[in-house]
């Protein structure tokens, strides 16, 4: 029954017989005849072929279940044995939006390989709604992100960012607010953070260009939900897939955007922008990481989440 499982859910993945057959190898017509030899021994079919793109029927989808339920088990026995081995060999898969991977996971993982060299290390990176998608499938272990559902998912809290609002000189010049605006070296001194450090009115800019992050990441939401507090909306917007590009545009001269303060820091130092803090509650957010509720554990991960915490409170002690 189990015997072409991985055929078939390579087709499943793919959605197409053609890219399938690729992927594992074997011509079109051959993983055809077995999936029909298949379908011809369960007395049912697995996929609906009139469908663009293809998709399974009913008995398809418990069977893909069945599959998973299958690479699950064989998933925790298999971490089973190599805790037994004291950490000497294992894997652990991790996943970050793309902003997170590109300046925190780093120094992560160079911490990681010098304690357990051993241990191999997968990166998978997406936008945080695909990536809480994959973490809740178990297709993924660990996941940094901003926010779980604590019905879902067990997380532990890392470190805290402060979104501010980043402005081209050119346009804080124009709308003669330059003067009540923060210089990335200001930004590295937490001066963002001094409660007597007047936030910034964004009504102001109301008629601006806001760079906006597509759907499905967290500055989104909070870039739109400060917006609608200060009764703004936005009417020339572009949106754009990731963070750096965001930054990178208001660097240009593009447009207004939402940054977090640990980008700043980070990245290449913004010469042409002025940044302005931001009083909402949406401008404050904790980066966590987390993994999938009442899920096997495994050596390998608990070493991970630990390293993980020990790095980040490193990195927010040199800030404070």
């Amino acid at each position: 029954m189990f015997k072409y499982a991985d055929y078939i859910y390579e087709i499943y993945k793919e959605k197409s017989f053609t890219a399938a057959a690729k992927n594992l190898f074997i011509s079109q017509p051959a993983l055809s005849a077995t999936v029909k030899k298949l379908e011809s021994e369960l007395g049912v079919k697995l996929f609906d072929r009139q469908a663009n793109p293809l998709r399974l029927t009913d008995a398809g989808e418990a069977y893909i279940k069945a599959v998973e339920d299958i690479h699950k088990i064989k998933y925790n026995f298999e971490n089973y044995v190599l805790d037994t081995n004291d950490l000497r060999r294992g894997h652990v898969t991790v996943s970050a939006a793309n902003f997170i991977s590109s300046f925190v996971l780093p120094k992560i993982i160079i911490e990681f390989i010098k304690e357990y060299p051993d241990i191999q290390i997968e990166l998978v990176e997406s936008n945080s709604t695909s990536l809480q998608e994959l973490l809740l499938g178990e297709k993924i272990e660990l996941l940094l992100d901003y926010d779980f559902d604590e019905k879902l998912y067990t997380s532990y809290p890392l470190l805290e960012e402060h979104i501010l609002l980043a402005v081209p000189k050119a346009l804080a010049r124009e709308k003669n607010i330059i003067r009540d605006g923060l210089s990335t070296e200001d930004i590295l001194w937490n001066k963002h953070l001094d409660p007597q450090f007047p936030a910034f009115n964004l009504s102001v800019l109301a008629d601006a260009r806001f760079l906006l992050m597509k759907l499905g990441n967290d500055m989104r939401f909070r870039g739109k939900g400060i917006c609608q507090a200060y009764g703004i909306q936005p009417q020339n917007v572009l949106y754009l897939d990731q963070m750096m590009t965001t930054y990178n545009m208001s660097r240009s001269g593009m447009g207004v955007a939402f940054v977090p303060d640990m980008l700043v820091r980070f990245a290449p130092a913004g010469e042409d922008l002025v940044f302005f803090k931001l009083d909402n509650p949406l401008a404050t957010r904790e980066l966590y990481i987390g993994h999938k509720k009442h899920r096997y554990v495994s050596n390998a991960m608990g070493v991970f989440v630990k390293t993980t915490q020990e790095v980040c409170k490193v990195l927010a002690s040199q800030h404070e």
